[in-house]
């Protein structure tokens, strides 16, 4: 099973790092367990904010192949 997981995101920076952290673990250890699909994934939406959470998602995207900001 492939699960997709959506994050609506606003002026979110002070927390993305420790969001990044806290899904990506369990993204991990439910593919390690099997129970999703290696191909799952997580998309984080930039609502507009108006701080940094865009520049700080897409630094978190080219560090992680599971997490996908889409086009800005």
């Amino acid at each position: 099973m492939v699960l997709a997981i959506v994050i609506p995101c606003y002026n979110e920076e002070a927390v993305l790092q420790e969001t990044h952290k806290t899904i990506s673990k369990k993204l991990e250890q439910l593919i390690d367990s099997r129970s999703i699909s290696k191909d799952s994934f997580c998309v984080f939406v930039d609502d507009g904010s108006k701080d940094n959470t865009w520049s700080i998602l897409k630094d978190l995207s080219s560090k992680n192949t599971t997490f996908t900001p889409p086009p800005h």
